[in-house]
């Protein structure tokens, strides 16, 4: 059975060496059907409680680091709990596929901050959501003014398109 791991990140930032600061998502067939109600829904902070941040992300993705802070567990909790998880959902030889929007940029902070063998339980293909949407705008099958960008507000991308 094919498994899919639709997830997101919010960071501190654009560059690895910038603070993970959430992960979340959950695990589909191939008919989206949710495969385990144990979904991944973790507020990270840095072991030494120092964070590293670029301002402008925080003013991105409305993170108020105090609150977050508040309810945070430290990365190596985070790591050992997001490992027992892919263990548990890893019940075959078949490996996961990751998929989101801009799903590049959350397999990196996700290699670099959750597991180093990342690629020892997930896909190296995934499926990105934004490059696909953005396929089906130039081929006609969604609409050119569609918004399908997280940045609909222009931030990355300009509005209305399915840049990111």
């Amino acid at each position: 059975m094919t498994k899919y791991f639709v997830f997101d990140t919010e960071t501190g930032g654009l560059k690895t060496k910038t603070s993970l600061l959430s992960v979340y998502g959950i695990l589909v067939d191939s008919n989206f059907n949710e495969l385990t109600d144990d979904r991944v829904d973790f507020k990270i902070k840095p072991n030494n409680g120092v964070y590293k941040i670029d301002i402008a992300a925080l003013k991105v993705n409305a993170i108020d680091l105090l609150k977050h802070d508040q309810v945070a567990k430290p990365l190596a909790q985070v790591q050992t709990e997001f490992r027992d998880w892919v263990c548990r959902c890893v019940w075959s030889k078949e490996k996961i596929i990751p998929v989101g929007h801009g799903v590049d940029f959350d397999i990196n902070f996700a290699e670099e901050y959750l597991m180093a063998d990342w690629q020892s339980y997930f896909e190296r293909r995934h499926i990105d959501t934004a490059s696909v949407a953005l396929f089906l705008q130039q081929a006609g099958w969604l609409p050119k003014d569609l918004s399908c960008s997280l940045a609909s507000s222009g931030v990355f991308g300009a509005a209305g398109s399915c840049n990111t």
